[in-house]
């Protein structure tokens, strides 16, 4: 059936490839973090390796085998650069010949993160026969199941989803298919609106939202899910942006991120000192230190959208940096003009406040939010103040 996999502790034992690091010929080289962290031969070699084990065929034998290169040493010899990979058939052909695409690199996800990236990994593990719960938030429970997969693989236990653990951890998929690997996929396509029902079932919605991407990305038609539409899906930006919620899933239920706000349009989601704040979208960091708001940061996308958090206990994101959704950023507390414990949330465009129940409500629920620029202006607020808050609260 598409999408079947090994069981956990079926792999052979590849060499280990430490997932931060390129293989190149005469040794590993570590890039800087954030760039491209390990070409496509390497993860050849690894996928090779662990084929190759699994046929009994010993490591130089199984490289061959598939064409990946191989050192003699258990790495891949690549140069420090990889161009992209052939275009299947009928993608954006040219006169010349065969078309190069030239792919995203693969994401970095790692503890402390959180996000549609993670529930990824996090269905793509329980498809190998991993128990842990899909909940979006890179725990210690998830990477616990990262390492125990990439030491089936043979590749370094870090617990840091990159390059190598990807190439290993997605699986071949299509029409008909069902099962968690499915589940990652329809997450992965509803980062591009698609707005499935993760339900698991490779039916006729999720075939027309492959193909749609296929053919938009120029990868061919089809609704085959082989690595290359994996890394095309994983490693891709949607045009609109990706997001995140600003505390972890199973911190608040569902019908926290309804609630008004006293007095404009904003959001007090009720949590304890300490709660992990995450950054809902990427952009640059506003370090903020006020009576009003307290310690806090406003984070601006590409298009000028500001997210802005308030009364932190601690501000882990630096003024200047960036940082991406799902990343830490602060923890929560009650400092400026704040009569308990909370997260003050707002979502401003240019100088107007928007009402964030409906986005924080989409998130929540794992669906495309609604574009903050057509979020409301008015309607997420109380009659009046709450007995002993302010405006800041």
């Amino acid at each position: 059936m598409a999408g079947s996999v090994p069981a956990p502790g079926a792999y052979g034992s590849a060499q280990p490839v430490p997932d931060g690091w390129r293989a190149e010929t005469g040794g590993l080289r570590r890039p800087a973090l954030g760039g491209p962290r390990a070409g496509l031969a390497a993860s050849a070699l690894v996928a090779a390796l662990a084929l190759g084990n699994l046929a009994g065929l010993p490591p130089a034998a199984a490289a061959a085998a598939t064409g990946a290169p191989f050192d003699g040493v258990g790495v891949a010899a690549v140069g420090a650069a990889q161009p992209g990979v052939t275009a299947p058939a009928g993608a954006g052909s040219t006169s010349g010949g065969d078309t190069t695409l030239a792919l995203p690199a693969w994401p970095l996800v790692q503890s402390g993160q959180q996000g549609p990236q993670v529930r990824t990994v996090q269905y793509l593990l329980r498809g190998r026969g991993e128990t842990i719960s899909a909940d979006g938030v890179f725990g210690a429970q998830t990477k616990a199941a990262v390492q125990r997969f990439q030491t089936a693989q043979g590749l370094d236990a870090d617990g840091i989803v990159g390059p190598l653990s990807w190439s290993a951890l997605v699986v071949p998929l299509d029409s008909g298919g069902s099962g968690e690997p499915v589940r990652a996929l329809q997450t992965q396509l509803n980062r591009y609106g698609a707005a499935l029902a993760v339900d698991g079932v490779f039916g006729a919605p999720t075939a027309a939202a492959v193909t749609g991407f296929r053919t938009e990305h120029d990868l061919g038609a089809g609704t085959a899910v082989d690595a290359t539409v994996w890394q095309a899906l994983v490693g891709g930006a949607p045009g609109a942006g990706t997001y995140a919620l600003p505390l972890a899933h199973e911190k608040l239920p569902r019908g926290e991120y309804d609630d008004p706000h006293h007095d404009y349009p904003a959001i007090d989601l009720p949590v304890g000192t300490g709660t992990p704040a995450y950054a809902s979208a990427a952009g640059t960091v506003t370090a903020v230190n006020n009576s009003a708001c307290g310690i806090g940061v406003q984070i601006r996308d590409a298009a000028g959208v500001v997210f802005m958090y308030c009364h932190f206990s601690q501000r882990v994101a630096a003024g200047g940096s960036t940082v991406t959704p799902g990343q830490l950023v602060g923890y929560t507390g009650s400092t400026g003009n704040s009569t308990g414990p909370h997260l003050h949330f707002e979502i401003r465009t240019g100088s107007t406040n928007r009402c964030p129940q409906n986005f924080l409500l989409a998130l929540y629920d794992g669906v495309t939010p609604p574009d903050p620029a057509t979020l409301p202006t008015s309607g997420c607020t109380s009659a009046g103040l709450v007995a002993g808050e302010s405006a800041h609260d």
